[in-house]
């Protein structure tokens, strides 16, 4: 397993949806499991054209499978509650930890936080759909909008993918639906804190939890 990521987390203020530098190495399953982390965060490749819910299937199986490593339980003592629209969430007595997964074709993340929520998302720069440019203006902001508008065309996708993942995983933590942006997101959202992940090739990705929160 790579080595432990710091505990202290830079905050995501008001001025930047995009993470700092440092990442979060994703390490992709199957591999060890770091028995004294307190948040874990996993790649599960898939073949691109694995339908959408055998990839949710097996990566509940592999939360499962990390879990039981992590808190040396039976899988079959972690019962995962889903309901549409809602993230995950385990039945008592293991209510209070944090869960958060994120498809796309060819590759799925899932993020555990032992001490509450957590949210994480990706998103690949070569499935940027076209016309993003407005996607941004709709959902990331004013501030945003002018910082992409004024990058090289060949530095402004990738920029808008690290800021789309951030907003996604941002809202996930906070277990809010994306909406078109208003002045109280900022405020909403400058509560938490996020970190970039390591991710291969041109994904891009974050993990976000509560500003309170932290890894431990």
């Amino acid at each position: 397993m790579p080595e432990r990521p710091p505990a202290a987390l830079a905050s995501a203020d008001a001025d930047a949806l995009a993470p700092p530098a440092a990442m979060i190495p994703v390490p992709l399953w199957p591999c060890a499991v770091y028995d004294q982390a307190r948040l874990l965060v996993f790649g599960v490749p898939l073949p691109p054209d694995t339908p959408r819910e055998r990839a949710r299937l097996q990566l509940r199986r592999v939360l499962r499978a990390v879990l039981a490593a992590r808190l040396a339980l039976a899988p079959e003592q972690l019962v995962l509650l889903r309901q549409p629209g809602r993230r995950p969430r385990l039945a008592p007595p293991h209510d209070g930890i944090g869960l958060s997964l994120a498809h796309a074709p060819g590759l799925s993340l899932l993020a555990i936080h032992l001490d509450g929520p957590v949210g994480i998302d990706l998103l690949r720069t070569a499935a940027l759909p076209a016309g993003w440019q407005q996607l941004a203006r709709d959902y990331l902001g004013p501030a945003r909008t002018r910082q992409l508008a004024a990058l090289p065309p060949e530095h402004a996708a990738p920029a808008f993918a690290g800021h789309w993942a951030a907003l996604e995983a941002l809202l996930k933590c906070h277990g809010q639906p994306l909406a078109e942006w208003r002045d109280e997101t900022e405020t909403r959202l400058a509560a938490c804190v996020l970190r970039p992940l390591a991710l291969p090739g041109d994904w891009l990705g974050s993990v976000v939890l509560p500003g309170s929160g932290g890894f431990g």
